[in-house]
């Protein structure tokens, strides 16, 4: 298994910035030969004096993951056996690969229990806890993203007919509290381009017991690493990316959109580097954690090869999706795999390094067709501009998107 190991790109400490009047032409440059957006520029830290296009140009931009890296390398209808949530655990439990205790799917008038009973009413959700008792729960929506609709349960308590538990966060629920939420449609909603998910239904599992390096770093959140990669032409499987995600004091997820910080994990060695927070939380990069006051950089994670053994194999099981974002947690016993993106973030991932178009990446990609601009600037894409405004809700705001210099994903 071939790795790429993360460079120190990063924030613009200690070096010389470009005029902003060279900034303000090289964004409008990019994102008119690109798409490459403002935020993106700024993010993957452009601005600096020893960047040139050159340099830029191995960045792979949100546009491009988008429009032609995953419309190409992953087949949207074979994308449900990871979106769903529900899926993914009869699929990988099937192969026997550790993955989190799952309960059942909880749809009302039509669940089912992972012993195949029905879990559609309050009743038989009451049944089901009665007769496991589990000491947590962990409540996801079925095609949930970025954490949102997430409930953790991090107590139950069972006695004199009665069922309650106190949330993560120190709520205390009655059964009704917890069934009200099951019983409540999820409002996560997916789109993207000639693919959407809007899938009914929680999924109910076991809360993963953390290991103690990860609790120690972010005690308040199951963290979890994110490791991408990638399965090429001849089926060989490379890590194109790798970090682990930690949660912020007071939140419920480790997730980049939640606040969590995304820190650089050298793929070969397993060693921590720098962490970033997502721009819309002020793209801060640490080298300890803010609430804990744990210094991770130079820390080993345990485990490592394991975690990498573990989405290599995973990635082999999979028809038709060629680039995945897997997520591991690490418990005392090892790694589980809790989730696949094949829709991963990929400014989360691709803030740590020189940018994922080197040279073996690009002869990866070459095999399925697929080349983007390096060295200089493409030529400007008619036919991808016209493409791009006609998928925009009307020229007014597509006009007002070209003045701001591509802030087109206004997510970060």
């Amino acid at each position: 298994m071939n790795s790429r190991t993360p460079a120190n790109a990063g924030g613009d400490e200690g070096v010389a910035l470009k005029s902003l009047a060279q900034q303000r032409k090289e964004q409008r440059n990019l994102f008119l030969h690109c798409f490459l957006s403002r935020t993106e520029y700024e993010l993957y830290g452009f601005g600096r004096s020893d960047r040139d296009y050159s340099y830029m140009l191995n960045f792979l931009s949100i546009h491009g993951i988008r429009n032609r890296f995953r419309l190409i390398l992953n087949d949207n209808n074979w994308k449900g056996v990871l979106d769903n949530k529900w899926f993914f655990h009869l699929h990988f439990r099937q192969f026997g690969f550790p993955v989190p205790e799952t309960y059942g799917v909880y749809l009302p008038g039509s669940g089912m229990s992972a012993a195949g009973k029905r879990l559609g009413t309050r009743e038989e959700l009451r049944a089901l806890l009665e007769e496991l008792r589990p000491e947590s729960l962990v409540i996801k929506p079925v095609g949930g993203i970025m954490g949102h609709g997430v409930m953790i349960l991090s107590e139950l308590q069972y006695g004199n007919g009665a069922i309650g538990a106190v949330t993560s966060n120190g709520q205390v629920l009655g059964f009704d509290d917890i069934a009200g939420k099951l019983d409540t449609p999820p409002d996560v909603h997916y789109r993207m381009r000639s693919y959407q998910l809007d899938l009914p239904g929680y999924v109910l599992q076991a809360r993963l017991k953390q290991h103690a390096f990860l609790n120690a770093i972010a005690p308040y959140t199951t963290n979890t690493i994110r490791v991408v990669t990638f399965l090429d032409a001849d089926n060989e499987v490379h890590v194109h990316f790798s970090i682990v995600r930690v949660g912020r004091k007071g939140s419920t997820a480790d997730n980049w959109d939640r606040g969590g910080i995304s820190i650089a994990v050298d793929p070969a060695s397993g060693v921590l580097g720098r962490g970033v927070l997502k721009p819309k939380y002020g793209a801060q990069r640490v080298e300890s954690h803010p609430d804990t006051g744990v210094r991770f950089v130079g820390l080993q994670m345990p485990f490592w090869n394991e975690v990498l053994d573990l989405c290599s194999r995973a990635s082999r099981v999979i028809p038709n999706l060629r680039s995945v974002g897997w997520d591991v947690a690490l418990t005392p016993d090892g790694p589980v795999i809790v989730e696949g993106n094949p829709d991963w973030d990929l400014p989360m991932v691709q803030v740590h390094t020189d940018g994922l178009l080197q040279p073996d990446v690009r002869r990866q990609l070459a095999s399925f067709g697929i080349k983007f601009p390096e060295g200089t600037l493409p030529p400007i894409s008619l036919r991808e501009w016209s493409t791009w405004l006609t998928d925009s809700k009307n020229h007014a705001i597509a006009r007002r998107v070209y003045e701001r210099f591509g802030r087109t994903n206004r997510a970060y």
